[in-house]
C-alpha cells in the first residue's frame, strides 16, 4: 500500500440520520473504511477521459484527494486544473504533482462580484476548465472538486458507461442548518414511478399537485435517477455537451449557483441530466468554508465540517 490509514470509529451519514461506522483517516482527511482502496494506486487509464479541477486553498484536503485520483479504476487521462489567488500552498502541490496534468493560473480577489452575484467567480474558473476540454476534445470531461471523495474506485467507469451526455454523482451539504441534502435536484414524475416509501410518495404527489417538478433528497437508490440539475462538485458531461457552445456557467439573473445555470443550458439545448446513486461520494467541507469564499458572503455562514 502507498502510506497508512488510521481505524478510528466515526459518525458519518450518506443518507438519513448519521450512524457509527468504521472509518479511516488518511492524511487528516476521515473516510470510511470500505475507502481504504486509496491506498493501492491503479494501473488502467481512461483513455480519453479527463478530470476539471477548480482549487483553492486546499492544501489540507490535497494529499489524500490526490491518492484517490490514482487509485481510480480506471484513473483519468489528464488533470486540468484552474487555481485561483490560493493563500496556502495549492499552487506549489499541484504545480509539482507527479501526474499528467495542466494548471491554469488566474488571480481574482474574493470581493470582485458583489454579493448579490457572488457565483461570478467560480463560474469564471469553471468556464476556462470547460474552454480547455474543447481544445482537448476528450470523450468525456469530468468536473471533480478537491473535496469530494467516491465511495467506490470505479467511478470513472461507472459514470461515462450510461451512454447520457451528463450524469452527476451523489454527494451532500448542507442547505439549512442540520440538514443535508444531496446537490441536485431530482425530476418528481419518474420518483412516483419507482418503488419508494409511502410517505416519500405522498409528499411527492402533493409537491406534484402545487405544481413542482423536482425535489431535494437526503437519500437515494443507487440507480440513473433523471433530474434537473446536479452539482459540479462531481458532473459527467459527454463530447456533445463539451462542444455546444451555448452551455457556460455564467449565472443568469436570478439564478441560485453557477451550476444551476449550466444545468438550466444543458436542459435548453435539449439534453437530459442524471444523478446516478451508485455513484456516491463524500464531501470533506458539507458546509460554507474558506474553500467557499463566494458562499460565505452575503450572508452565508457556516463551519467546517466532516461528511
Amino acid at each position: 500500500m502507498s502510506g497508512t490509514a488510521e481505524a478510528v470509529k466515526a459518525f458519518v451519514s450518506l443518507g438519513g440520520r448519521p450512524r457509527e461506522v468504521d472509518a479511516i483517516i488518511v492524511d487528516n482527511v476521515l473516510l470510511l473504511k470500505e475507502q481504504e482502496w486509496i491506498l493501492q494506486p491503479s494501473e488502467e487509464v481512461a483513455k480519453g477521459v479527463v478530470l476539471l479541477v477548480p482549487v483553492r486553498d486546499v492544501e489540507e484536503v490535497w494529499f489524500a484527494w490526490e491518492k484517490m485520483v490514482k487509485a481510480l479504476d480506471p484513473r483519468p487521462e489528464k488533470v486540468i486544473f484552474c487555481e485561483n489567488n490560493s493563500r496556502d500552498r495549492t499552487l506549489e502541490l499541484v504545480w509539482n504533482w507527479d501526474y499528467p496534468h495542466e494548471v491554469i493560473r488566474i488571480w481574482t480577489r474574493d470581493d470582485a462580484a458583489p454579493p448579490e452575484r457572488k457565483y461570478e467567480v467560480i463560474a469564471q474558473v469553471r468556464d476556462i476548465l470547460l474552454d480547455r476540454a474543447r481544445k482537448l476534445d476528450p470523450d468525456y470531461a469530468i468536473f471533480m472538486d478537491c473535496d469530494v471523495f467516491p465511495v467506490r474506485r470505479d467511478l470513472i467507469a461507472r459514470l461515462t458507461s450510461h451512454g447520457k451526455d451528463a450524469v452527476g454523482g451523489v454527494y451532500r451539504r448542507s442547505v439549512y442548518p442540520d440538514q443535508m441534502w444531496i446537490c441536485g435536484a431530482f425530476l418528481i414524475e419518474p420518483l412516483l414511478k419507482k418503488r419508494i416509501p409511502k410517505k416519500l410518495k405522498i409528499d411527492l404527489r402533493e409537491r406534484r399537485r402545487r405544481g413542482e417538478v423536482a425535489v431535494q433528497l437526503s437519500d437515494c437508490t443507487p440507480e440513473l435517477h433523471p433530474a434537473m440539475g446536479a452539482g459540479m462538485g462531481c458532473f459527467c458531461i459527454s463530447r456533445r455537451v463539451i462542444q455546444n457552445r451555448n452551455i457556460y456557467f455564467h449565472p443568469t439573473i436570478g439564478s441560485k449557483s453557477e451550476d444551476y445555470s449550466f444545468c438550466e443550458r444543458i436542459l435548453r439545448e435539449g439534453f437530459e441530466i442524471y444523478l446516478d446513486g451508485g455513484a456516491k461520494l463524500l464531501h470533506a467541507y458539507p458546509t460554507p468554508s474558506k474553500q467557499r469564499p463566494w458562499l460565505m458572503r452575503g450572508g452565508a455562514g457556516g463551519r467546517d465540517s466532516r461528511h
